[in-house]
């Protein structure tokens, strides 16, 4: 049966500058995608029957289509999709409408067994958002618990084992559940979740600590009611949390030096009112630099017209403030992602894009923020494009994903097209990063007893850059004679924790000044 529904052709093609290759659906439209560091392109698929998840080889476009068994014919569900940055997790949510239900499913990109590792069905409940940490050994996930049609849902938000899928801990809010639904974003290790809920009549940010069961609740001055929806992430260290809704764009930095969890407002960027509005999944964190960025849409403009900024945190300095020119027709030029790569130095954008080829209003487009005044990438689609991914790579440089509709949004139409763009050629070097991206998903899939992952202070640099913070320099022209310890005293355990709780905090930067960095 699924070949009477699904009609693909993967292209690698050379008719657009960049793209490696493209995949196109003849009756889907690609609603998530995502992109990994070891090679992976995962995309989900919305109005074919069945919906799948498709896995492709990054480099060569080869695909292997996942099964998640469905089989009621239209029904229109929504399904997201997520792959872990460092290892081969794919994670992947759906609503089922019509009786309450939800599903979560979890598949190995390197595997080509169709079937899911395991599934987890979720009565009365609807997966609004969906999370994985880097390693792919958590999975958070948000949603409306208690779901009838006799009484208001409350928000709930779980924990996962990846590689089990069964629960670690279930956290449940209350509050004024509407249209805007509730997103989670993890940290890189999966410890810390932020959460964007309501609270009475304004969004409420939500943040768990995993390990201590701390959590952090606060209202913001967002009004939920407004008809543009809010955007939302957390930074892979989490020490930042932002929001957007409407014209406001706040970030939140921890406050490491409260007695308890506390996050605290860092800086506030509103635009001129009633001109441009933050667009849902357009903000987004790099994950080894402070680059935070945000994607508008000025409402003024009939036809739409795009705007990203991008700032350098905690200094709040803007690195990046593009406006793109305005579009053609009816709501042509909306943004619909924005994503930010790893060092923090490239910036992708996807919109609905225009009509007609127009400069600067292209569905996909890159930016370099060292040097931002145009985007250094731009591609344009027939259609539009709903969601958007970027990594680095060695071999393949800066690589960007866009899928959407075959056709543009505002035109009736089924198909889908995905694209994968070579947006940036890898620089030549016999200095090659310290990262590698294979020991680390080596390492995790043995169990070794711990979990590798990435260095974010080291996570851009060379070998040779990362030499200079080793070592330290000993100078013995005023070495004293050593003291001599009574070993007798010392006792049979001890734990730094529990003796010295108000000496334990966050491991600090000393960059070259005696810093050990693993």
């Amino acid at each position: 049966m699924r070949g009477v529904f699904l009609c693909a052709l993967i292209v690698a093609v050379a008719a657009q500058p960049g793209v490696l290759w493209s995949q196109s659906e003849g009756t889907a439209i690609y609603s998530d995608v995502g992109i990994s560091r070891s090679g992976y392109v995962v995309a989900a698929t919305w109005l074919n029957e069945p919906e799948v998840a498709e896995i492709f080889d990054i480099a060569t476009g080869n695909k292997t289509v996942k099964s998640i068994g469905d089989v009621n014919p239209f029904d229109e569900a929504q399904f997201d999709i997520a792959i872990s940055e460092l290892s081969t997790v794919v994670v992947a949510s759906r609503i089922i409408p019509g009786n309450f239900t939800s599903a979560l499913y979890k598949w190995n990109a390197a595997d080509s067994n169709p079937n899911p590792d395991w599934s987890v069905w979720l009565d009365k409940t609807y997966v609004t958002g969906l999370d994985v940490s880097s390693d792919g050994t958590i999975i958070g996930v948000a949603s409306y618990a208690n779901m009838s049609y006799y009484q208001p849902p409350t928000y709930q938000v779980l924990f996962l084992d990846g590689r089990s899928g069964q629960e670690h801990v279930q956290y449940r809010f209350t509050g004024q559940v509407g249209e805007q639904g509730a997103d989670i974003s993890l940290s890189d290790d999966g410890s810390y979740a932020a959460v964007l809920t309501a609270q009475g009549s304004k969004l409420a940010l939500t943040v768990i600590h995993l390990p201590s069961a701390q959590n952090h609740t606060k209202a913001t001055d967002f009004e939920i009611d407004h008809a543009y929806g809010q955007a939302f992430a957390m930074s892979g260290d989490a020490v930042y949390v932002a929001a957007g809704q409407a014209g406001t764009f706040v970030v939140w930095k921890r406050n490491d030096g409260a007695a308890q969890l506390q996050y605290d407002v860092l800086f506030q960027y509103n635009m001129p009112a009633n001109t441009y509005y933050v667009e849902t999944n357009a903000i987004d964190f790099a994950a080894a630099e402070d680059v935070v960025a945000v994607g508008w849409i000025n409402i003024e403009v009939p036809a739409g017209q795009n705007r990203v900024t991008a700032f350098q945190l905690p200094s709040n300095r803007p690195i990046l403030d593009w406006t793109a020119p305005a579009g053609t027709g009816q709501y042509q030029n909306i943004v619909t992602g924005v994503r930010v790569s790893e060092s923090g130095q490239y910036v992708a954008v996807t919109s609905w894009g225009n009509a007609d080829p127009n400069p600067g209003t292209q569905q996909l487009q890159v930016f370099n923020l060292s040097n931002s005044a145009s985007p250094v990438y731009s591609l344009f689609t027939p259609g539009s494009m709903f969601a958007v991914a970027i990594t680095e790579t060695a071999s393949l440089g800066v690589v960007a994903v866009a899928g959407g509709k075959h056709v543009h949004a505002n035109v009736m139409g089924n198909g889908g097209d995905l694209f994968v763009a070579q947006a940036v050629k890898p620089k030549a070097s016999a200095d090659p990063k310290i990262l590698n991206v294979q020991q680390i998903a080596s390492i995790n899939a043995a169990h070794v007893g711990w979990t590798a992952g990435i260095n974010r202070k080291v996570a851009a640099l060379t070998v040779g850059e990362a030499k200079a913070l080793m070592g330290t320099r000993i100078r013995t022209e005023h070495a004293q004679p050593s003291p001599v310890f009574n070993l007798s005293a010392i006792p049979d355990s001890f734990d730094a924790r529990t003796t010295w709780p108000a000496c334990i905090g966050p491991i600090r930067d000393q960059a070259q000044c005696g810093s050990c960095w693993a």
